[in-house]
Parts: structure tokens; C-alpha cells; sequence
């Protein structure tokens, strides 16, 4: 999918989970964080990620990334 930074919330308090979104196309987008990845070197690319599926309180599916593969 590609991979975007998460917009800010509306609302200040408002909790959020992950720093980044990965847009999958005909699918629900994945939230995404990562101790080990920048994530913000990849914003705007086509890419694959691998990590571990987290609890997510307020998302559909989150992920913590531990790799990144640009696609072309």
C-alpha cells in the first residue's frame, strides 16, 4: 500500500493510535508505528511492511513495523 502520515486530530485530546496510515487499495488502511523504522523516509511511497499485529483500541488493525520494502 502506499504509506501516509497519519493527519492530526481534530481535537487535541482526541487519542490516536500509530504515527503513520498504510492506504491498501479495496481495503481497510492499517495504522502504523515503529521503534525501529522511520517511517517518515517512506510518506508518499508504494511499500510493503512487515512487523507484528498490535491490540488496538480505537483501529481496525495496528502494526508495529520492524521492515520496510519500497515497491515500484
Amino acid at each position: 500500500g502506499t504509506l501516509q502520515k497519519r493527519p492530526a486530530p481534530k481535537n487535541e485530546s482526541e487519542y490516536v493510535e500509530g504515527t503513520h496510515l498504510l492506504i491498501r487499495e479495496g481495503a481497510v488502511p492499517v495504522a502504523l508505528t515503529s521503534s525501529v523504522v522511520d517511517l517518515s523516509q517512506y510518506e508518499g511511497k508504494k511499500v510493503m511492511v512487515y512487523g507484528e499485529t498490535q491490540k488496538a483500541i480505537k483501529e481496525g488493525w495496528l502494526m508495529d513495523v520492524g521492515k520496510v520494502e519500497v515497491k515500484n
